[in-house]
């Protein structure tokens, strides 16, 4: 939990009890320069005449007009998306990894129920991001194509990134890349701290393991832990800060436990 006015003895728990983890060294890229975009299209043909046709096939349900529509363009602005490949490492530097959900095929014989956003998750965000800006074109308020592309295509790159940020659920808050790591959800890593934990907060009254549970363990923020226990923010979080000192009195390391997930 973070020190949002927990009394002084609830910050002091995790030094004395928890050897501090040694810091984990993540191979990421470190390049700050983002590759130069020489060139938008292969100037082979009339762009805005294709974007008309695609557009008007899109309008009417023609899939196939779109498709074979579509493909030209493709063809035509591959040197604008070779360039949005090639900003893979500049936005791992200056954006930070992002996790995905796994599917729930995908979760069996794994440790988390995250995955780290790949090179090829990033090629079909690239792809999606050129055809719906294509699909978004108007050649009156937007000008000429290649102008819209150049000027459109990153940052909705980097917008629909940073997206990944925001969890699914949105009772929950935002998490660190190492909590999505170890989230499964969240489990302490060895089965006597996980049994101790949940000794502990079986002694509690229910209103306190409630909440307790929804913050801790489900990721919700303090205005979704209001909402679910129809309380305002600010009573959920003066009874979430009583029951951990409730839980101090039982077991010191339970509230260590506990207050270590939020480091995460």
């Amino acid at each position: 939990m973070a020190d949002d006015g927990v009394a002084p003895e609830l910050a002091a728990v995790g030094t004395g009890l928890l050897l501090e983890e040694p810091p984990l060294e993540f191979a990421l890229p470190e390049i700050y320069a983002q590759p130069v975009c020489h060139a938008v299209c292969r100037g082979k043909l009339q762009a805005e005449r294709v974007a008309a046709r695609a557009l008007q096939s899109a309008a009417t349900g023609d899939g196939v007009g779109f498709s074979l529509a579509y493909q030209e363009l493709l063809d035509e602005f591959q040197p604008l998306i070779r360039w949005g490949f090639s900003c893979w490492d500049y936005l791992l530097t200056t954006e930070g990894c992002k996790f995905l959900e796994r599917p729930h095929a995908e979760r069996a014989y794994t440790h988390g129920h995250y995955r780290p956003f790949l090179d090829r998750d990033f090629s079909r965000l690239v792809h999606r991001q050129f055809k719906t800006l294509l699909l978004r074109y108007d050649a009156a308020a937007n000008g000429g194509l290649h102008h819209h592309l150049l000027a459109q295509f990153w940052p909705a790159i980097v917008a629909e990134y940073r997206e990944l940020d925001r969890p699914a659920d949105p009772r929950q808050r935002r998490l660190t890349a190492y909590s999505y790591l170890r989230r499964i959800p969240y489990a302490f890593l060895n089965d006597y701290h996980h049994e101790r934990v949940e000794a502990a907060l079986a002694q509690l009254a229910s209103r306190d393991q409630a909440l307790l549970r929804s913050y801790c363990f489900e990721f919700f923020s303090d205005e979704a832990v209001a909402a679910e226990r129809h309380l305002l923010p600010q009573t959920a979080r003066s009874y979430r800060r009583q029951a951990l000192r409730h839980l101090l009195a039982i077991d010191r390391l339970a509230v260590a436990l506990l207050r270590q997930i939020e480091r995460y």
